[in-house]
């Protein structure tokens, strides 16, 4: 009871959430006491490949880019917080990141993830440009797993994306 309880509250928090949280278009991931993962499924895309330059770019179903919201609970926010030695992370509500997924490799870069407190207001950025390994059984691992189920049965969205944005 207490996790749909808390599955609920996490919903509530994403649709009142700013910046790319305005969107309805939130995809639930995973959710504990301390955040609530999500991406977002109206910009989910394929990246293009450039590497012959005599041709148009193609698809490169292997490399999809997201962007990620993680919903930090107090509890959350207090532990990063202290992990961190940030004061300004006991505010902390939400996180975006615009992320690259390398299926082929097993990695993630991260472009962009930038902190917000509860009104909204910019905190920090972290990690611009790092490319992690992803592990098996972490929630990065997760968040692929689901981020490739989704592409299977919007595969079309995704390249429609890819030559949109």
């Amino acid at each position: 009871m207490k996790k749909h309880v808390f599955s609920l509250l996490i919903a509530a928090f994403v649709a009142l959430s700013t910046s790319v949280g305005y969107a309805f278009t939130w995809k639930w991931v995973y959710s504990d006491e301390h955040e609530g993962l999500f991406f977002d499924i109206d910009k989910i895309r394929f990246e293009l490949d450039y590497s012959d330059q005599n041709t148009p770019p193609k698809i490169d179903p292997y490399r999809i880019t997201v962007w990620e919201k993680t919903v930090v609970t107090q509890a959350g926010a207090n532990r990063l917080s202290e992990l961190t030695k940030d004061n300004r992370l006991s505010k902390l509500d939400h996180i975006l990141s615009l992320e690259t997924f390398s299926v082929s490799n097993r990695t993630i870069t991260i472009h962009t993830r930038d902190y917000y407190d509860r009104d909204g207001n910019f905190i920090r950025s972290s990690d611009q440009g790092q490319t992690y390994k992803i592990d098996y059984g972490t929630w990065t691992s997760k968040l692929l797993t689901d981020i490739l189920e989704y592409t299977i049965t919007h595969r079309d969205e995704l390249i429609r994306n890819a030559y949109e944005n």
